[in-house]
């Protein structure tokens, strides 16, 4: 620090007699980025007792509360928002249930009792419009796409070798319904899927779980 001689002050720790700044209130040990180098291990006070440099409380404890107190009231936030979401798809689903019932098509034999009705998105391949369905809740996803297939005369290849099949997506979050699920347990979880909701059967790859974009198949 020849060119500087009287700037700074020495820290007193005897492998630590770097001429130091105080620039911007912060300890700077040498403005040479190789002195910097040699003195970055015992850079801070509590390493090395320096007595030159001004006592600093340690706020790692108060910050990682302050942290913790933040994503707490995100996550409180962010379940506020799920289950008013939630609400708000039975709630719609219960208000197009009403005009489901008035033109839905279905195997007259099912009992009124187990009927469940839902508006179908067709494959967008085929630009069909949706169509007014119901079934008998105690059918799993994989007789229901069957259904839906027949009735509407989709090509099924669900039980041959090909790549892609037909399967039931929910109309409000995309979310893949197993085959093996029954209509009755997924409706009785009330998570993606009431009667009277918008569900989309589209042809897939094995690997798809969810629709990226189900707006695409309401307009």
């Amino acid at each position: 620090m020849a060119e500087l001689p009287n700037l700074g002050k020495h820290c007193s720790i005897e492998f630590c007699k770097q001429l130091g700044m105080q620039a911007f209130g912060l300890p700077l040990y040498s403005i040479k980025l190789k002195m910097f180098i040699n003195v970055l291990r015992h850079r801070h006070q509590q390493d090395h007792s320096c007595t030159e440099l001004k006592n600093t409380p340690v706020r790692n404890a108060q910050t990682a509360h302050h942290v913790a107190e933040i994503l707490a009231s995100r996550q409180q936030t962010s379940t506020k928002k799920t289950l008013k979401s939630a609400k708000s798809r039975k709630m719609a689903a219960q208000l197009a249930l009403m005009k489901l019932k008035g033109k839905a098509e279905g195997d007259k034999g099912i009992p009124e009792q187990e009927r469940v009705f839902f508006s179908v998105a067709l494959p967008r391949a085929l630009k069909q419009t949706s169509r007014a369905l119901f079934f008998s809740k105690v059918w799993s996803i994989g007789r229901t796409i069957d259904f839906i297939a027949d009735r509407t005369g989709v090509p099924n290849p669900n039980n041959t070798g090909a790549a892609q099949k037909l399967r039931l997506f929910s109309g409000d979050t995309g979310e893949l319904m197993p085959v093996e699920k029954s209509l009755s347990e997924l409706l009785e979880a009330e998570r993606d899927l009431y009667n009277g909701s918008f569900v989309i059967m589209e042809s897939v790859s094995q690997e798809v779980t969810c629709l990226p974009d189900v707006e695409i198949y309401k307009s």
